[in-house]
């Protein structure tokens, strides 16, 4: 059984799935207003974000490493998730970056300082070459973020239902930066 680490932040603590986080991933995933939501998987009800739950916690055991649930530091409340994850099919050779925050605490740079600790953490300690990035091409606001930590745009996806931009960040870039 791999061991999941906890790393963190200023604010936060990236930390291994809880299944009481049920009810915040769930609340996440219902949340018709919030336009991210189709950035992060789409809309879903409380059965699809327990098979999400479930999915990010075996996705550790398979592959060795994974998507961290995000937790806020003064407050202990599940803050939203990043990690590495391979949802497209077993076969992909590159771990795809992805995150999402919660809708009430975007605007304040959570996003930025955990994708900054899982990349630091991704080429640092699991020696990964190079993380992918699928970016929706209306997503600008990921597109700053992946733009001001290094990534650079490198073609176009062909993910189930959509074709987002890829984005790539690479050991080399960061350690040249």
């Amino acid at each position: 059984m791999t061991a999941i680490p906890t790393l963190e932040t200023e604010r936060l603590i990236l930390r291994p799935w809880r299944f009481s986080d049920l009810d915040a991933l769930a609340a996440f995933y219902d949340n018709a207003d919030d336009p991210d939501v189709a950035f992060a998987g789409g809309h879903m009800k409380r059965d699809g974000a327990w098979r999400m739950l479930c999915s990010r916690m075996g996705h550790w055991q398979q592959r060795g490493y994974g998507v961290f649930a995000l937790e806020e530091k003064d407050t202990g409340l599940w803050a939203g998730w990043c990690g590495l994850i391979h949802h497209i099919n077993e076969t992909e050779t590159e771990p795809e970056l992805a995150y999402s925050i919660r809708q009430d605490l975007r605007g304040r740079g959570l996003a930025t300082e955990a994708v900054r600790r899982v990349i630091a953490y991704s080429f640092e300690t699991l020696r990964v070459p190079t993380l992918v990035a699928f970016i929706d091409p209306e997503n600008t606001v990921s597109q700053r973020l992946a733009l001001r930590l290094g990534a650079k745009k490198s073609g176009t996806a062909a993910v189930p239902s959509r074709a987002p931009d890829v984005w790539r960040f690479t050991a080399s870039a960061r350690a040249a930066a």
